[in-house]
């Protein structure tokens, strides 16, 4: 049985806290950088970094990279949700503007979609074939992949077969710089078993 290693690491603090952070390049800041080399701390033996290419991940991933002169990937698919006119601006803002929209995203997220913005659908579907393109091509590898909230969310989703029905994006918290395990075991047949690790910070 050959076994696959990932570890989902969330960005640390970004600039423009409290904002829809979707697909704006917010930076990284000096307290992210040490929250996410803090949570990576004594594990140097991943045989690849995976990232999402907006910096508030991507610029740690790189610093990680080379410090163990690993080999990084960026893939687009594994960038957060584009949040459409609503992107990059605070939520308070949004609220005062637009409260029924913002009331029905958060209730009812799989029918509601911000304007001009990515569905939850497509959101979901994206990070699926990133995920599956990942499993197929880095079998058996340990990797690191430093990713966003809401795509832990949707892979924690695909991971426990959760309807999509279920609001989780409100009931799963992802703190900064969390960083979950998921072991997959490939059997002979082609076959795949994911295994999630909560960490204790979760919980």
């Amino acid at each position: 049985m050959t076994i696959t290693r990932i570890e989902l690491l969330r960005h640390g603090l970004p600039e423009g806290d409290d904002c829809f952070r979707g697909h704006t390049d917010f930076l990284i800041t000096e307290e992210g950088i040490k929250q996410m080399h803090d949570a990576v701390s004594g594990s140097n033996g991943f045989d690849l970094v995976m990232t999402s290419p907006l910096k508030r991940c991507s610029d740690f991933a790189y610093q990680h990279a080379a410090k163990y002169s690993t080999p990084v990937i960026e893939v687009p698919g594994f960038m957060e949700l584009n949040f459409g006119d609503w992107d990059g601006r605070q939520r308070n803002e949004i609220w005062e503007n637009n409260s029924k929209a913002l009331s029905l995203f958060w209730s009812e997220p799989w029918n509601t979609t911000p304007p001009n913005g990515e569905s939850l659908e497509e959101f979901d579907s994206r990070i699926q074939k990133a995920w599956s393109s990942t499993i197929d091509n880095h079998k058996g590898k340990s990797i690191l992949l430093v990713t966003h909230g809401g795509v832990i969310k949707q892979i924690i989703r695909m991971i426990l077969d959760m309807p999509k029905s279920e609001v989780y994006l409100q009931r799963i918290n992802i703190p900064y710089a969390a960083k979950l395990t998921i072991t997959i075991y490939h059997d002979d047949n082609g076959k795949i078993w994911p295994e999630l690790h909560w960490p204790k910070s979760l919980f």
